[in-house]
């Protein structure tokens, strides 16, 4: 990255530093000046790295990093989409990175747990800002993401923090709102869970951009699930039209802990979502879901790795993505066994559909395997819509657009189907729908 994009950044962290939560504390200090320091050492990742070959982030040129402070207009706060609205949950909302308590609200918790505002936390009684904010900056690597999450680390101004302990169920979701105006040049989110040993919670997330909005979004998810615990995800990302959103989700699983997480995007100008996820503890399990539904000349990347670190831990991939016009949409699955994860079984399944001779499609699965008893497999196709069944369709009655419509819904039923949290069905689906009744107007 060039020194003069870092130092850009670097003035904007200096004019910013002052207002970031927890200025106050020495430690969160200490943590913010390492961060920025590691991201002047690596920059934005660029194509030149190989877990980022077929994404470019150049459009982040022309953020204005006075912007990164971030600023509210109460304006312009975003109606939220109706099945998001009704959804019975523990909601908090954002509003360009900063908390909106208006439009907040969560219920009792079971005792012990904690769902509070991040900023509210780091301060200068903050005790645990380490967890918090990370202490290994030398550990951040994902696939090529390490700029970026120090960069988040650096400037995260708000968020959740969400404890679990042991044994609680949480009896409805907890619903986390990132509504984005395009009026902050970026906003850096930072979302820590910890569910305790037995503990069970559903969190769905979501990144809703104003129509026409730009400006960047760098979010960091990092989690950890105790001995058998169980947490359920989803993130929804339907960013604004010229909008640049990267995302970064980290989960520990330990023994006999579940991770379900899928992760939808149906809008934004460039988008990265990545998981990096670790099954530390033998009987461990996770399984990740995803897809992109993009048009126009959106490019949308769906990155993963699954380290299994013990033995008996399982996992599944299965990821959908569809590419109309000028679109593109990439899929890279790794999976990492290592030396002592004996009677591993991890599968992959990436397909991707071509509605358009324009549209492009990656996929890239990989396989790392360093053990020798165990089992794992991986499938990637790419292809456009079945000629015969939309032959099919059309000689009953069913015109083109239509059928176009249906076959590619039945293509992401899959993703439908593996859906982990039920009360975000309704969300998912109306997503989808709407997706598809878009593209059957354009193409009428």
């Amino acid at each position: 990255m060039p020194t003069a994009d870092i130092e850009r950044f670097n003035r904007a962290f200096a004019a910013a530093s002052a207002e970031l939560p927890g200025h106050g504390n020495a430690e969160v200090a200490r943590l913010r000046e390492a961060a920025m320091a590691r991201f002047a050492s690596t920059g934005l990742p660029s194509r030149r790295d190989e877990g980022w070959r077929y994404t470019d982030l150049r459009r982040l040129d022309r953020l204005d990093p006075a912007g990164l402070t971030g600023r509210i207009d109460g304006e312009t706060v975003a109606a939220l989409p109706d099945a998001l609205a009704s959804l019975d949950a523990h909601r908090m909302v954002f509003v360009d990175g900063r908390y909106e308590a208006a439009l907040s609200a969560h219920g009792a918790l079971p005792a012990g747990a904690r769902l509070d505002v991040l900023s509210a936390h780091l301060g200068n009684g903050c005790e645990d800002a380490a967890s918090i904010l990370g202490t290994g900056l030398a550990e951040w690597n994902g696939a090529g993401q390490e700029g970026l999450a120090a960069l988040n680390t650096a400037m995260t101004r708000d968020g959740v923090l969400f404890e679990l302990p042991a044994g609680a169920r949480l009896e409805k979701p907890v619903l986390v709102l990132h509504l984005l105006t395009g009026k902050a040049g970026a906003v850096h989110p930072r979302n820590v869970l910890r569910i305790g040993p037995g503990a069970e919670a559903d969190v769905v997330e979501a990144f809703i951009g104003l129509t026409g909005s730009g400006g960047w979004s760098n979010s960091v998810f990092d989690g950890a699930i105790g001995p058998g615990g169980a947490l359920r995800h989803v993130a929804l990302v339907r960013q604004g039209e010229d909008a640049v959103h990267t995302g970064r989700m980290s989960m520990e699983v330990e023994r006999d802990a579940r991770y379900a997480a899928q992760v939808l995007t149906l809008g934004g100008r460039v988008v990265r979502n990545e998981f990096v996820v670790r099954l530390s503890g033998p009987g461990a399990a996770c399984g990740l879901s995803g897809g992109a539904l993009a048009d126009g000349r959106r490019h949308v990347d769906h990155t993963t790795e699954i380290a299994h670190a013990a033995p008996h831990t399982e996992s599944e991939q299965v990821f959908r993505n569809v590419a109309d016009d000028n679109a593109r949409t990439v899929f890279q699955g790794r999976v990492v066994v290592e030396r002592d994860a004996q009677k591993t079984n991890a599968r992959q399944s990436g397909r991707s559909l071509l509605l358009s001779s324009g549209a492009e499609a990656q996929n890239k699965p990989e396989l790392r395997i360093f053990a020798d008893d165990v089992k794992c497999s991986h499938g990637a196709t790419v292809g456009d819509l079945d000629k015969d069944a939309l032959f099919y369709l059309r000689a009953r009655g069913i015109d083109e657009a239509e059928a176009r419509a249906l076959l590619t819904r039945a293509f992401v039923a899959d993703l439908l189907t593996l859906l982990p949290v039920e009360a975000a069905r309704t969300a998912v689906e109306e997503a989808v729908d709407g997706w598809l009744r878009r593209a059957v107007d354009e193409d009428g």
